[in-house]
């Protein structure tokens, strides 16, 4: 067996013109404007302020309140890490990276709703690992614990009316808990993840995805005073009808069994097939974070009872989008990469005449 030998870092003369985020990691910038490509690759705020470098261990300096009220489920306290993490979830912006809302108007609602809370310091350190691409166990325990005690606090929160004033704080804590039980995946070799190994857990997001939207009505997100009034647009081209009249390649009209008398109400893959469409036309640099959720946002009853079937061709779809939605959203990326390679395996060996259309 050869030895190799260390490798020893080379002096280089360092560019001062690129953005905060990378110099703080330590790499290579390529300095692209309004954000380059390594902060919009992890899903950060590109800064090109060259006056204030920024701490990855956290700034000491930024100030968060302490929790002034909370309801009446339950209080917890929160402890230098749980502070630290709150601190990391400001400066990072990590609630930029997921929605058009003020991010202090989340912390404001996080130190009043307790499973809010929860779930912040969750997506905290979620997005923390996924920028330092840590897979240690000490972050998934502290995950696991706060996303329980928020899916808890939810819950009895839900088993009541909504009354007004909490309506965006549980549509935030909804969204970002659907972000977590997608993005927390904890097999480590594609031979332990749906579809080659079957569990009781397989596809609980698209469960998540479907019980979030049900209270949309409930909530009404976009009212007139709403936090989320300023996505309207975005949430538009998420939830907008499929068009119709685009070309659809013939191998994937063939095995979708579409023809002219195809609607979304009679053929089970029209709906996902017409969400992927308008993705193949652009980069991945030109896919909005809307167009790309529109697949799961929009998927029917249908086509899901398919994936839990494990039908071929849903299967086939699905990895189609996995192979965009992990290159343009950063909480996906994780489940993407795995469960597409072992979508494309389970195709490969029980439906190889497939094969040939997987990305």
């Amino acid at each position: 067996m050869t030895v190799s030998k260390p490798r020893l870092r080379r002096h280089h003369k360092k560019s001062r013109l690129g953005c905060s985020n990378c110099k703080l990691r330590r790499v290579k910038c390529d300095e692209a404007k309004p954000a380059c490509k390594k902060c919009s690759w992890y899903g950060v705020v590109c800064s090109y302020d060259p006056g204030k470098g920024q701490n990855l261990q956290i700034s000491q300096e930024l100030e968060i309140p302490l929790p002034a009220s909370a309801d009446a489920v339950t209080v917890f306290e929160l402890d230098t890490t749980c502070v630290n993490w709150l601190k990391w979830f400001q400066w990072a912006q990590t609630s930029v990276s997921i929605l058009n809302v003020p991010q202090d108007d989340i912390l404001r609602l996080a130190r009043s709703h307790p499973f809010l809370m929860h779930i912040v310091l969750t997506m905290s350190s979620i997005h923390h690992r996924h920028l330092s691409l840590s897979e240690s166990d000490h972050p998934r325990a502290f995950e696991a614990h706060h996303t329980s005690q928020c899916v808890q606090l939810l819950s009895e929160k839900l088993a009541h009316p909504i009354p007004p004033e909490e309506r965006d704080a549980v549509w935030i804590g909804a969204t970002f808990l659907g972000i977590v039980v997608f993005s927390l995946v904890s097999a480590t070799t594609v031979e332990e993840v749906w579809p080659l190994k079957s569990d009781p857990s397989d596809l609980e997001w698209v469960r998540m995805t479907k019980n979030k939207m049900s209270l949309w009505t409930l909530i009404d997100p976009l009212r007139d005073d709403g936090l989320f009034r300023g996505m309207a647009g975005e949430y538009e081209e998420m939830f907008e009808p499929t068009a119709t009249d685009a070309s659809v390649p013939e191998p994937m009209a063939r095995i979708c069994h579409l023809d002219e008398f195809s609607t979304a109400e009679n053929n089970p893959y029209f709906t996902a097939l017409h969400t992927l469409l308008p993705l193949w036309d652009r980069s991945f640099e030109e896919q909005s974070r809307a167009s790309v959720l529109a697949f799961p946002s929009q998927m029917t009853p249908a086509f899901r009872n398919l994936l839990h079937e494990k039908d071929s061709v849903a299967l086939l779809l699905l990895a189609l989008w996995y192979d965009i939605a992990g290159q343009v959203i950063w909480w996906s990326r994780q489940r993407a990469t795995v469960e597409l390679e072992s979508i494309c395996l389970y195709i490969q060996r029980y439906h190889p005449e497939l094969q040939d259309l997987l990305p």
